[in-house]
């Protein structure tokens, strides 16, 4: 945890160097498309957010966001010797912390896309230990396009998918929906 608030600070301070005017506030729904195991809670959205961006150059930004998201454990666990055990199915709640460079596409449209490179940390979710599950950290690719109402408030709809392993709890592919401020 100590490294993500450093990295977090690190990347906050060179931004402010760097910084440009333009710097983004954001309240998104998040995995909004959900798994069958979460559609099966009957909860909708899994989750919410919020992020904040920081323009350092006219083409690039780097974004920090923290969601809360909601899921179920399986109904299952696999013990150590192979067997297979039925468990009552647990809420599960995550906090996951993403840090992304993003590339934008310079355009004089309402349409703004971009696309970035992340880094996903996810803690492991209080639950039974033959879960195994613990806490991850991993790469994402996100992309996808802000549509702006006027210069300040914008719709932002977004995907984001896992680059390599990742724990059963975290979704390989969530889309996200939200409003952005710019000031």
């Amino acid at each position: 945890m100590r490294k993500i608030v450093v990295l977090i600070a690190l990347v906050a301070s060179v931004a402010s160097v760097y910084a440009q005017q333009t710097q983004t506030t954001s309240l998104f729904l998040s995995d909004i498309m959900q798994t069958t195991t979460d559609r099966q809670t009957g909860q909708w959205p899994s989750g919410f957010g919020v992020s904040y961006e920081r323009m350092f150059a006219p083409r690039w930004s780097v974004q920090g966001s923290v969601a809360v998201e909601r899921h179920r454990s399986y109904a299952y666990v696999v013990e150590d010797n192979g067997a297979i055990t039925l468990v009552d199915r647990v809420r599960l709640q995550t906090v996951p912390i993403d840090v992304t460079a993003r590339y934008h596409w310079l355009n004089d449209t309402r349409w703004k896309p971009y696309l970035g490179l992340c880094a996903h940390y996810v803690a492991s979710p209080n639950a039974d230990r033959r879960f195994r599950y613990q806490n991850h950290l991993d790469g994402e690719i996100n992309g996808g396009t802000l549509f702006m109402l006027n210069p300040a408030f914008g719709v932002m709809l977004e995907g984001r998918a896992l680059v390599g392993d990742r724990e059963p709890y975290d979704q390989p592919f969530k889309v996200s929906l939200g409003f952005d401020w710019r000031f």
